[in-house]
């Protein structure tokens, strides 16, 4: 079927679903019987201000929370599944294990940024990397939504009680924890085929143990998924180190992860807990969810198939002391990331020679290494003054290395009279892995080469204070004061490593503060007004030194600079902002709603040069001007309905050469972001329920680059995908359910990412329409 689109079908349709949300709910609600009332609509709980458990209607903050059933009842495998549920969120795909999450538009590039603009957490333990270089930071990992108890978005800069990396926004990941006293356990199967592709499976299981009654508790979970993949490869492939072994392989993007996790609670006495917690997750990912964009198929020409490998351990403990009216708590975690990817770049190749150059590829290795402790003291007297004070440390050290492997270059050079204007052999690099994925590796033509070993220390102070002059009117004032210092050293070697260019050196160091003041009123329980000023900042980081080729130095005699800076300083942000939340028809009718003014300065602007290197400055300002919204209702029993609306407009501020023009819009945000979802459920029998879902989600175009006379610039976004589950319910000693379900129903071809550059012109499009069976069990 081909795409959904014309605007006047989507304006209609969403019209439509809005307006039956919006109409209905209170209709339906009335004539409930008093007898099914079906409990509050979006009555959840979170603990994002670190002051204990709260309902989400009582923090005068800009959240979103979805639940774990909810995501289970959805079948979403990942963050990307959801991204348009969650006003404000959008997330720029690139594959498995490759979303990058942007919040209200805070986004200087569309491909690698220095940092992520939203921090990403697992409890509470931080995920994303502070700084860094201009090219080891890929994508934040994907963590699973398997045993979660919820989700957590915080939109708006959260510098107060998250630090750094929270410039737009936080997500958090919230896990299930050890239950003292009840044996259980549940298990999930899937099977499901794609269209145009292969089959994919998954399995995931958990297990709940009481040790020893009310004092200790085990809790055991595992995943294992395979996805297999659509796109073909159609080059014959080479390898490194070997010869072409054929034409390519179908459905050649395909990847394979699994998970443990084990979670320790021992609560001696009832007012302390002691948590700990170990994590292994892996990833393992072959070929790219991208096609060339002047195909338009499901092909790909990779003489050198790209993979990714990414390994992660984590180690917590999570100690909590409650006197009652005081709360100690301590989180200590040690984070251990190790990636590797492969990327081909034979049209790079190509432009330095012809178009029947060697395969060359680019090979990136970073181990990432974080220890963090954040002791924090929460106070509730019950009087007019409560709130939360802290102290954070974080240690990090990153170990990152390239590798550009050209296999036959040297025979290719021999044919042609030399390359690079020399008829000298390209010298023979051991790459710094001796084997890589399937290939065999030994020595061959390497252009170029790199290791950068970097460390980075931070230190913050932080709290919030809530004065409640009234009932009802409450006064939040808070800060964080920093301290940042970190080093690299930078060794190259390799045709594109000159002299002047192949060492580099440098250190960092900047502290600030960040304050943050909120004004609530809650007119009655069940609403909550406010009025935020909040600033957060991104850490700094390091630029790799540009090699003195004549087509580099000319590039960078352009911008007015003979090399790159040594470092870069931390951009910052101030958010503005208005919002409400308030629970309406007897409670069944949740409704949330915000609008905010963005003011971004310094920001970390990514520059690429034509010669094949990247480097980043603060040399620009942006804003970003917006408004959101969401409905949740059970009008009946067994019926629900969410909405979510989100619109943003983020534009740079100033004109700056190759880079944009005041006014241009920033890269990777849609305008448009809408969800739409209905849930229902009735019984068969006294034991059996049938159920059906329908989940919609709407995101406009956007764009890869800021300027819209950028030749590279490319549009992605402007899709609808529907996705329907249907199935049965049983209910007893174990409860169970079986859902036949089928994502992206219409098959929309849609452009979730795009990168266009000296390595390539590519779209990143989303999975055909994949049908499949879930089963799970509790017990």
């Amino acid at each position: 079927m081909r795409k959904i689109a014309t605007a006047s079908f989507k304006t209609t349709l969403i019209a439509s679903v809005s307006a039956a949300c919006l109409i209905a709910a209170p209709a339906s609600a009335q004539d409930a019987a008093e007898e099914d009332n079906p409990g509050d609509a979006g009555e959840i709980v979170v603990t994002a201000t670190k002051q204990g458990a709260q309902s989400l209607i009582d923090v005068p903050q800009s959240i979103s929370a979805v639940g774990g059933e909810d995501l289970q009842r959805a079948g979403a495998q990942g963050i990307g599944d959801i991204a348009a549920k969650v006003p404000g969120l959008s997330a720029f795909g690139a594959g498995s294990n490759q979303t990058k999450i942007k919040l209200r538009g805070v986004s200087s590039a569309s491909e690698s940024e220095p940092q992520e603009t939203v921090a990403i957490y697992l409890d509470d333990v931080p995920i994303t990397g502070s700084g860094g270089t201009n090219n080891e930071n890929g994508a934040s990992p994907d963590l699973g939504l398997f045993d979660l108890n919820r989700i957590e978005v915080l939109k708006g800069p959260q510098g107060t009680l998250y630090g750094s990396g929270s410039l737009g926004g936080t997500v958090r990941y919230i896990l299930n924890t050890p239950d003292l006293n009840d044996f259980e356990g549940r298990a999930q199967a899937r099977v499901s085929t794609t269209k145009r592709g292969s089959e994919s499976y998954g399995l995931d299981a958990v297990l709940n143990i009481p040790i020893v009654q009310d004092k200790m508790a085990l809790r055991l979970a595992g995943s294992f998924a395979h996805n297999g993949g659509w796109i073909d490869n159609t080059a014959p492939v080479v390898g490194l180190g070997l010869t072409p072994t054929g034409t390519g392989r179908k459905d050649a993007n395909s990847d394979d992860n699994w998970m443990v996790r084990a979670t320790l609670e021992i609560r001696p006495v009832e007012e302390l807990t002691m948590r700990a917690r170990y994590m292994h997750r892996q990833f393992d990912v072959k070929g790219e969810s991208s096609v060339d964009t002047a195909r338009g198929d499901y092909t790909q020409p990779w003489k050198i198939e790209p993979f990714n490998k990414d390994n992660i351990d984590l180690y917590d403990l999570y100690l909590e002391y409650d006197a009652g009216s005081v709360v100690i708590s301590s989180s200590t975690s040690y984070f251990d990331r190790d990636t590797l990817d492969l990327q081909d770049t034979n049209r790079f190749s190509q432009l330095l020679f012809t178009a029947n150059s060697p395969s060359s590829t680019l090979i990136n290795s970073n181990r990432q290494k974080d220890f963090t402790e954040e002791l924090r003291v929460s106070f509730d007297t019950g009087s007019m003054i409560k709130g939360v004070v802290g102290l954070y440390y974080q240690k990090q050290t990153k170990d990152f290395t390239q590798d550009a492997p050209s296999p036959g270059l040297n025979d290719f050079c021999a044919a042609n009279a030399g390359c690079f204007g020399s008829p000298v052999p390209i010298a023979d690099l051991n790459p710094v892995f001796p084997t890589v994925n399937r290939y065999v590796v030994g020595s061959f033509p390497n252009v170029f080469q790199s290791v950068v070993p970097q460390d980075l220390k931070q230190f913050a102070v932080f709290g919030e204070l809530t004065f409640s002059l009234t009932e009802q009117l409450d006064v939040i004032v808070g800060g964080r004061y920093f301290d940042l210092k970190g080093n690299f050293d930078y060794r190259s070697r390799g045709t594109f490593s000159s002299p002047g260019a192949d060492a580099r050196s440098g250190s960092y160091q900047e502290d600030g503060f960040n304050p943050k003041g909120t004004i609530s009123y809650k007119p009655n329980d069940d609403t909550t007004l406010y009025a935020t000023a909040s600033k957060g900042f991104r850490a700094g980081g390091f630029n790799q030194p540009i090699p003195s080729t004549p087509q580099c130095i000319a590039e960078l005699n352009s911008l007015g600079i003979t090399n790159s800076a040594v470092s870069f300083d931390s951009d910052s942000l101030w958010n503005y902002e208005v919002g409400g939340k308030a629970k309406i028809a007897d409670g069944k009718v949740y409704v949330a709603g915000s609008a905010y003014y963005l003011n971004w300065s310094d920001v970390q602007v990514r520059r690429q040069l034509g010669c094949g290197f990247t480097f980043f400055s603060n040399a620009a300002s942006a804003r970003s001007i917006g408004f959101e919204g969401s409905i949740s209702a059970k009008p009946a029993d067994g019926l629900s309905t969410d909405l979510s609306v989100s619109y943003v407009d983020a534009q740079l501020q100033e004109t700056l050469p190759q880079i944009g023009a005041k006014g241009d819009s920033l890269p990777g945000v849609p305008n448009w972001t809408i969800g739409f979802a209905v849930d229902y459920e009735r019984p068969i029998s006294e034991r059996l329920d049938w159920f059906g879902r329908v989940d919609m989600s709407y995101v406009s175009k956007f764009r890869s680059s800021i300027s819209p006379t950028d030749p590279s610039r490319r549009d992605g976004g402007d899709y609808l995908i529907t996705n329907v589950r249907l199935g049965l319910a049983g209910e007893g000693d174990q409860s169970w359910t079986l859902a036949l379900y089928a994502n992206n129903l219409f098959d929309t071809r849609a452009v979730v990412g795009t990168q266009s550059n000296l390595f390539g012109d590519y779209q990143f499009i989303n999975r055909p329409r994949e049908i499949g069976l879930q089963a799970n069990i509790k017990f």
